[in-house]
């Protein structure tokens, strides 16, 4: 079968060869008359020339249009690599603010306390939904044992509950094996903080007659030996007034977001009493 573009390589000579045939047969370039042969060719060869002009106008088009797209898809390409490479220096800037923002608070509240502190890393949470715990990178090697209270600078996040060299367990607030002794803030009523709900605690053991309002907020009270005295623990959000009896129930959300807990710290010696005292 003949090859289409051969076929137009052999017409596009052919006519390049009549178009010079036609040209030599039309003479020199001095002013005179032209014969009427030079007429025919003069005829005949300016078609053919307008034609070659059109063909290689379209040529070149074709090409110059095939390069620029070339180049466009290589600048797309550096382009797009650039973008890349410009979000991932972004989001590692953006990640390390964020980080530099929490270790700022953590040696903030560091700086402020009387107790001993040790800061670690959140580098596991317990998958099981019964159980609301998290692992972080420090252990025995640093001093820390069970029982220590764990905390943020914006309030308590729990209690160890086991250690290893480098490890330690940490059972969260929001746990329902978990209590921590607690009052609010502003009356001064007393109860027991125990893991509820979803992301919530319980206000347990509070007096019916006590006066508490959504709002309130809720300290440790550091009768339980384990949290010192005044650390924050959350804010009532409701209150449940159906119940009958000597107590009343009250839902408490923890100023800690347990689901964006990455650094806290762990007090090593909780039970140390500053001169002058840090009673609330």
């Amino acid at each position: 079968m003949f090859d289409k573009r051969i076929f137009i390589v052999v017409v596009v000579l052919l006519l390049l060869a009549a178009n010079v045939v036609l040209l030599n047969f039309s003479g020199g370039y001095s002013a005179r008359v032209s014969s009427l042969p030079e007429q025919i060719g003069l005829r005949v060869a300016g078609p053919i020339q307008k034609a070659m002009v059109t063909i290689y106008r379209k040529v070149e088009e074709i090409w110059q249009t095939y390069f620029n797209l070339v180049l466009t898809a290589r600048e797309n390409k550096k382009l797009k690599e650039t973008l890349a490479e410009t979000q991932a220096r972004l989001n590692r800037l953006y990640e390390l603010e964020k980080s530099n923002a929490r270790l700022r608070a953590l040696l903030a509240f560091k700086s402020q306390t009387p107790h001993a502190i040790v800061a670690a890393e959140v580098i596991g949470k317990d998958p099981h939904p019964w159980f609301k715990s998290v692992v972080i990178d420090k252990g025995t090697v640093e001093g820390i044992a069970p029982g220590l209270p764990v905390v943020m600078p914006r309030g308590i996040v729990g209690q160890v509950i086991e250690t290893a060299v480098h490890t330690s367990k940490v059972i969260l607030i929001t746990d329902q094996n978990s209590s921590v002794d607690g009052l609010v803030q502003r009356t001064r009523a007393k109860g027991i903080v125990k893991g509820g709900p979803g992301d919530l605690t319980i206000f347990e053991y509070v007096l019916r007659k006590d006066v508490i309002e959504e709002g309130d907020i809720i300290v440790s009270s550091g009768f339980d030996g384990v949290y010192p005295r005044g650390l924050p623990i959350g804010r009532v959000v409701a209150i449940d007034h159906t119940e009958s009896g000597m107590f009343q129930t009250i839902a408490v959300l923890p100023f800690v977001d347990f689901r964006k807990l990455e650094e806290v710290l762990v007090i090593l010696d909780p039970l140390t009493i500053p001169d002058g005292g840090n009673g609330s």
